[in-house]
């Protein structure tokens, strides 16, 4: 019974690795797709600090809605006060996270208004 059970293993890790070049992409797309969620996130938190330094310098009128959602949201994510503490691997920084996609879903018609004059302030 040990010795089928070996074989049936021996045959089941060879089966595996030399499907090796089939599971590497697949072990890579998670990681892949994370990294490009995580670096739309940031780039949309670069895009509401240039919207409030744009709105600062007189150049964009923005409602003072989001002015002070924006400047709340910053203040909240720079405080090392929080409502979960941040020195809490992983779930320290949830709260933060949280806080930054209900933002960006609030203020996307204007972040989208704010790209467009960008592009045309550019050109």
């Amino acid at each position: 019974m040990l010795d089928a059970k070996s074989n049936y293993l021996r045959r089941w890790t060879a089966h595996i690795l030399n499907r090796e070049n089939e599971l590497q992409p697949r072990c890579q797309q998670p990681a892949g797709k994370i990294k490009l969620w995580l670096s739309t996130l940031f780039d949309d938190m670069r895009l509401l600090y240039r919207m409030l330094l744009a709105w600062r310098k007189g150049l964009y009128p923005l409602p003072s809605w989001t002015v002070i959602l924006v400047c709340a949201s910053l203040f909240y994510f720079l405080s090392p006060f929080d409502i979960i503490p941040d020195f809490i691997p992983i779930i320290g920084y949830l709260d933060d996270l949280v806080l930054y996609l209900f933002i960006i879903v609030i203020l996307q018609k204007q972040m989208l208004k704010f790209r467009y004059w960008e592009s045309n302030q550019a050109n």
